[in-house]
């Protein structure tokens, strides 16, 4: 719609370009503590707070809470899948609202851990959804996954990141300053010998020309650029003033 939006503490904000405009309360919000923000295929906004789930469509909020069957009100994360489902992680669940009703998914469906750290739509299909005590697990359309268990993952600190690049690949950044790449059925990790330095990896994009940047706790920007070799790891050092 041409604004940018943002999650805060303080409710919703819309920026236009020269001033901002809150949404709380008095607007339709269930919350004023904003924790996660997508928008879905049709133009509606998603908006994941700490009392429940928000739809803002057509200037008008819609909300929807364990009352509606979703998991937890703690709503932490979202995405919309290829067939625009919108999936709700929350500190006690996840469920997936389609066709106006919630499923949660639960041990039947191979998740034992009810507290979801992120979920992440896979373009082929599905979701991946990072716990908090059990690690990272794919949905293939009747149950998840154990990526550790399934797809030989290494195990390492809990997943606080993840991307899906132009070609497929499945980028997840960790805790502790590690980068995951699974490409052709392998997974490469990329960590200090490549540069990288100790720190909780809080977000992970691909530029236009292919390159994936990392941004982590404390320690910057950093970029591997596509086809390096050796595949090290280079700090952007922005001017300073």
């Amino acid at each position: 719609d041409g604004y940018l939006w943002l999650a805060t503490d303080d409710g919703l904000a819309r920026f236009d370009g020269v001033r901002f405009t809150i949404f709380g309360l008095a607007e339709g919000l269930p919350s004023l503590q904003v924790l996660a923000l997508i928008e879905d295929r049709a133009g509606a906004l998603w908006i994941g707070t700490s009392l429940g789930l928000s739809r803002l469509q057509n200037g008008r909020f819609d909300t929807w809470t364990t009352k509606d069957g979703l998991a937890g009100n703690e709503a932490t994360t979202l995405a919309e899948d290829p067939d625009g489902a919108i999936w709700v992680g929350t500190v006690t669940g996840l469920s997936r609202y389609q066709n106006g009703q919630f499923r949660t998914f639960g041990k039947a469906e191979g998740l034992n851990d009810k507290r979801v750290r992120l979920i992440a739509a896979n373009r082929k299909g599905g979701i991946w959804a990072s716990m908090f005590y059990e690690g990272l697990f794919q949905w293939d359309g009747t149950r998840f996954m154990s990526m550790v268990q399934q797809q030989n993952m290494p195990r390492t600190r809990p997943i606080v990141s993840l991307l899906q690049d132009r070609r497929g690949n499945l980028w997840a950044g960790t805790s502790r300053g590690a980068v995951l790449c699974h490409e052709d059925g392998q997974w490469r990790q990329y960590g200090r010998e490549q540069r990288l330095p100790v720190n909780a990896v809080r977000g992970l994009v691909e530029g236009a020309d292919g390159t994936i940047w990392a941004a982590l706790d404390g320690s910057g920007l950093y970029s591997l650029a596509k086809g390096n070799s050796p595949a090290v790891w280079q700090r952007t050092d922005f001017p300073k003033g």
